[in-house]
């Protein structure tokens, strides 16, 4: 089994004593999204989990105690795009990300991490030409850290329509004349762009269109081959096929970017924030008055032995 921490909210920016405590107690409860009440329970052990997949906005929380979950394969994703706090009210300054990025790569190896360019938004302030500076002050700062770069564009779900009403998507054109400039501008730094969520076929030479989480990223890091009849794309243009099962909660992630389609509003992050307990083997709340479930777990090393 493989766990995502987390694609509903950022684990390692705001609940990394939270993480912790679960590793050392050897379980995390998550809830049901459509069933508050419901509750399934996961052991956080090397037998049953192959690996852990974090996606976040700023490590530097983790970083410190990255030794006490070797035994779980952790992978991060993280993303560090050139918005101000006008778009990105919580989040580092995307050359402060840059860093710890470089201080992670140091411990875990470029290959256990991924950077991602997203959600790509065009707006007069955030023009192309904005992304071409930023984006190639990024690959000199990242060049011998990371070898890959996951670039997606906005999608404007509906909580992104209510929170960010200007916001528009990236036309056709715009999508081509940026990636024909990102793509060797990255191929300069030793880096290779592959999209997500990307419906179009660009023919430019180095862009790979392959999604981000997926069986072929995680069996260059672990050497495990996951089964391809275990799990399929999350959204019908999502390219991304490796099965996992996220411990987050939506509606609880203080960075509070506009685009953001985990969270409602503002309100209701503060008072799911505010009902958060480190010590408690849930991230929001309690799992007092649920039904609690253990999951029915089986690592994908021991399930490949048999054969």
């Amino acid at each position: 089994m493989i766990l995502n921490a987390s694609q509903r909210t950022d684990i390692p920016s705001f609940f990394s004593d939270w993480f912790f405590n679960r590793v050392r107690e050897g379980f995390v409860c998550v809830r049901n999204p459509y069933n508050p009440l419901s509750i399934t329970r996961y052991r956080l052990d090397p037998s049953f989990v192959d690996g852990i997949i974090f996606t976040t906005k700023n490590p530097e929380p983790m970083i410190s105690r990255l030794s006490s979950i070797a035994g779980l394969n952790p992978y991060f994703f993280v993303t560090i795009t050139p918005y101000e706090t006008d778009i990105e009210p919580n989040v580092p300054h995307y050359t402060d990300a840059a860093h710890s990025v470089v201080k992670l790569a140091s411990i875990i190896g470029s290959a256990s991490l991924c950077w991602r360019y997203d959600p790509i938004l065009i707006t007069t302030k955030y023009s192309i030409a904005h992304h071409i500076k930023v984006f190639t002050e990024l690959c000199k700062i990242l060049e011998h850290s990371v070898s890959s770069c996951v670039i997606s564009f906005v999608q404007l779900y509906e909580k992104t329509k209510r929170n960010f009403p200007s916001l528009r998507e990236v036309t056709l054109e715009e999508k081509k004349e940026l990636l024909e400039s990102l793509v060797p501008i990255a191929l300069r730094y030793g880096i290779k762009i592959r999209t997500c969520a990307v419906t179009e076929d660009f023919p430019i030479e180095g862009l790979e269109k392959k999604g981000c989480i997926t069986r072929s990223v995680f069996a260059s890091y672990t050497g495990i081959q996951v089964p391809p009849m275990c799990g399929g794309a999350k959204r019908k243009t999502c390219l991304c096929d490796l099965p996992t099962r996220d411990i987050g909660e939506y509606n609880s992630c203080l960075h509070g970017c506009l685009y953001c389609y985990a969270n409602y509003d503002k309100t209701l992050v503060n008072r799911n924030y505010a009902k958060h307990d480190p010590s408690s083997p849930i991230l929001i709340g309690s799992i007092e008055g649920c039904e609690v479930k253990n999951s029915k777990q089986e690592g994908y090393k021991a399930q490949l032995s048999l054969f």
